[in-house]
């Protein structure tokens, strides 16, 4: 039987060490240049056959990728073909979560590329930009001022206060699929301040990447200041449930630029602690009813969702973008009752992707609420802050609504 692996985008160039396997013996057919793959797509999405960045990544690897992609049934597709034995030389974005990943590994269904997966080989994967660099960037075909690239050193998240928000609207607008072509200045190397030298060595050192080598860089959603609303104690109003650090908002505001998410950790996060095990304590167990729910086409609803997050929700948000995408996942149907066939992996990842789904429509309708910028969030028709906006935004959701609203303040 065929051996298959499940990949990540970023590791298409890795398909040249697949192997096939006949009866329990291991092959590896170190000559193969050409793969089938099965993707999960989107039904908005254009296909991988004009994909620029996959392409680039084929003829650098002298590789070709046959694609097979699937946006309807996709579990019970991939299911099927993995039952029959009919696979491919590798899956990709087809919603398996980490324990199909261990079961298929240890049945020998998929390979373990753990080895492979060093700096010698895979240099640039999962290689992070110090945003403290900034200074010595050099955008390909995106001119900056300098003092714009200074200021933007200074800090890590995105903040629309500041003039340098220039600078992530630039790398934006111009990323496209492939990110922005980058290098950095000479001066780099000349009397380099310590915190940077210790980070180019962290690079070389664990990801073969030196200060003279081009690379490419793209935005991503890094925390969020928003967050589940909770009192000194870490209790988020549920009984019995308490929350802390990143996932919890309120201690920031409006403007977080970096350097005390591990400090709310800490503190929120031993009050938390403390305070859930004296519910516990307390606290007599019952039982829950739980009737099995899913929903339909999972997988493809949460590419859906990501591409909308990406396009409307990310730095640059709009009235018309946010409506977009709101009416869109809005329109989603919810859980169903779940038929008695389904995996629990699949139940599993219907109920993630609904719990996705609600909170994007959580942050999406108070983007949409707040018609100006301010810190993190900005409106591109509401570019200036906005001073009877001066609340936090209080986010319910009961029973599939949304509801909205500027907390009236306390004290």
């Amino acid at each position: 039987m065929k051996k298959a692996i499940s990949i990540l985008l970023a590791l298409v160039m890795m398909l040249s060490v697949l192997t096939a396997c006949g009866g329990n013996e291991t092959v590896v057919d170190e000559n193969q240049t050409e793969f089938n793959v099965i993707s999960g797509i989107s039904a908005l999405s254009s296909g991988y056959d004009d994909n620029v960045v996959l392409n680039a990544m084929q003829e650098t690897a002298g590789i070709k990728i046959n694609w097979e992609t699937m946006s309807d049934s996709l579990a019970e597709q991939v299911n099927v073909r993995i039952a029959g034995g009919e696979l491919p030389d590798a899956f990709q974005a087809v919603g398996f979560s980490n324990y199909d990943l261990a079961r298929y590994g240890a049945e020998g269904t998929f390979i373990d590329l753990t080895e492979y997966i060093t700096p010698e080989i895979m240099p640039n994967l999962c290689a992070i930009f110090n945003e403290k660099t900034f200074r010595y960037l050099r955008m390909e075909g995106v001119p900056m001022e300098q003092n714009l690239l200074e200021q933007r050193s200074t800090h890590g998240p995105f903040t629309s206060r500041l003039a340098d928000r220039a600078v992530d609207f630039a790398i934006l607008h111009h990323q496209g699929e492939a990110g922005v072509a980058c290098r950095y200045d000479p001066s780099l190397g000349e009397d380099t301040p310590e915190f940077i030298t210790t980070y180019f060595d962290w690079l070389r050192d664990t990801h073969g990447v030196t200060m003279e080598d081009p690379f490419r860089i793209v935005l991503y959603a890094h925390a969020a200041n928003g967050g589940i609303r909770i009192d000194e104690q870490g209790f988020t109003g549920v009984p019995g449930l308490y929350a802390a650090g990143e996932i919890t908002g309120g201690m920031h505001g409006a403007d977080r630029i970096g350097g005390l998410s591990t400090a709310n950790g800490l503190v929120f996060g031993a009050r938390a602690g403390r305070a859930a095990a004296e519910n516990i304590r307390i606290t007599a167990r019952t039982e829950v009813d739980y009737s099995p729910r899913y929903l339909a086409d999972a997988a493809q609803k949460q590419a859906v969702l990501r591409l909308l997050m990406t396009r409307h929700a990310l730095v640059d948000r709009n009235e018309a973008g946010l409506t977009t995408a709101l009416n869109i996942l809005t329109a989603f149907r919810p859980l169903q009752e779940a038929p008695w066939e389904l995996s629990c992996r699949e139940l599993a990842l219907s109920q993630q992707v609904q719990h996705q789904l609600t909170l994007a429509r959580c942050v999406l309708s108070a983007q949409k609420l707040r018609r100006e910028s301010r810190g993190s969030h900005f409106r591109s028709d509401f570019p200036t802050q906005n001073t009877s906006m001066d609340s936090p935004i209080l986010v319910t959701a009961r029973n599939g609504e949304i509801h909205t609203t500027f907390e009236t303040q306390r004290g």
